[in-house]
Parts: C-alpha cells; structure tokens; sequence
C-alpha cells in the first residue's frame, strides 16, 4: 500500500491512496499491473504543471513496455481548484490514458461539504480485480507511519513529509464509495 502526501508521487500493485485533500488534487492512475498516486497541492501554474510532468513521466517510463492503455482517476474536494479540468486533461495526454475522470467530491466531508474549505479528503483505490474509490476524512493526528516510501518528490516542500496510512485504513468502516449516489459530481475528460 502506498498513499501519496503533499508533492510526493509513488505506486503498488493493489492499493494506493492519498492524504488528506482540501485544495489539493489528488490523482491515481491504474496502469497493467499496478496503481500510481500523486498528490499535487494547488500552487502556482508552474509548480502544478512540474508535478503533473513528473509524475506522467514516472508512470510512462513504469509502464512503456505495455501496450495496454491505463485508467486516469482525479479526485477534488467540493469546488476547489476550478483549474482541475484542464490539468486533468493536460495528464490524460501526457499518459495517452485510454480514460480519465474527474471526481468532485460533495458529500460526508464536514459541514461545508460540497463548497470551499470542506475537511480534508483522503482517497484509497483499490484494485482487486475491480477498482473501489472511496474516501473519508481522516484527522491529520491520525496518520500513522506506514506503507511502501514515495518513489519520488517534485517540490522540495514534501521532503519533510515520510511515508503514512491512516490509523485505520484497513476498517471498511467510515469510507464512502466515491461513485455511490451524489457523493461526488463525475465528469469523463
């Protein structure tokens, strides 16, 4: 297992995820045999495009010999980052992702669910034959050291932060289904 902090970028076979998202976006993409997660804070255009061409450029040299296209996944807390859009697709390019979808997530984050400024966000995709997205808030004091190291970091900022795993990702309870009714807007980039 392997989940992504701020401006770090990393993979597993079965299950990825990322820290907690506010303005952040977090993104996975599922390649032949393995899941990749990075999580790109909202900075300037300079720095967003550094770590989405990093991180593109990490999953094409990963998976170059396969001739099967991968699944993009992007996930967004309520109305943040209004430039998601076009950075997803800008990603879905770059990996030349056979499909790419936008999750805006707008349910069980808070009382500002939905809007700016919800409580953070913190995605696991599992692979299991079949991929599951979900999501729940998870306290920042209840990460706990854990899981597989970043690959890398695109920002000198993430290197102050090591490899964590919520306390209890592995209790199905208090995860929400990403695509279960309304609890996040869906849009196919």
């Amino acid at each position: 297992m392997y989940f992504a902090n701020m401006y770090c970028y990393g993979w597993d076979q079965t299950e990825v995820g990322i820290t907690g998202i506010r303005g952040c976006m977090g993104v996975v993409y599922r390649g032949v045999n393995s899941l990749y997660a990075v999580h790109i804070p909202d900075n300037s255009a300079l720095i967003n495009a550094r770590g989405v061409s990093i991180f593109a450029e990490f999953v094409s040299h990963t998976e170059y010999h396969k001739k099967e296209k991968g699944d993009l996944f992007v996930f967004i807390n309520g109305i943040n980052r209004p430039t998601a859009e076009d950075e997803a697709r800008n990603l879905k390019s770059l990996l030349n992702a056979k499909h790419a979808t936008l999750y805006r997530i707008m349910l069980n984050l808070g009382a500002n669910s939905g809007g700016n400024q919800a409580d953070s966000a913190s995605i696991l995709v599992q692979d299991r034959g079949h991929i599951d997205l979900l999501y729940k808030h998870v306290p920042d004091n209840q990460y706990i050291p854990g899981g597989r190291s970043a690959v890398g970091v695109y920002d000198p900022r993430g290197s102050a932060f090591g490899n964590t795993v919520p306390n209890d990702h592995a209790n199905p309870l208090g995860w929400h289904i990403v695509t279960a009714g309304s609890n996040a807007c869906r849009k196919k980039i």
